[in-house]
């Protein structure tokens, strides 16, 4: 699994470094990391389904 956020990159090394590798390992080279990635709400997850939103 890659990093997705520059915020899951510091907590990842802070607390589970060994783990924090192999995730750097298979995050693409030159990747620009967001800060933080907010999490999807109702609408945006049917969307991303195919389904109608309300």
């Amino acid at each position: 699994m890659a990093f997705k956020s520059k915020a899951q990159e510091r907590f990842m090394y802070a607390r589970h470094p060994r783990l924090a590798r192999e995730f750097e390992s298979k995050t693409p080279e030159g990747t620009k990391l967001p800060e933080r990635v907010r999490r999807m709400g109702a609408y945006e997850r049917a969307v991303k389904r195919g389904g109608e939103g309300k």
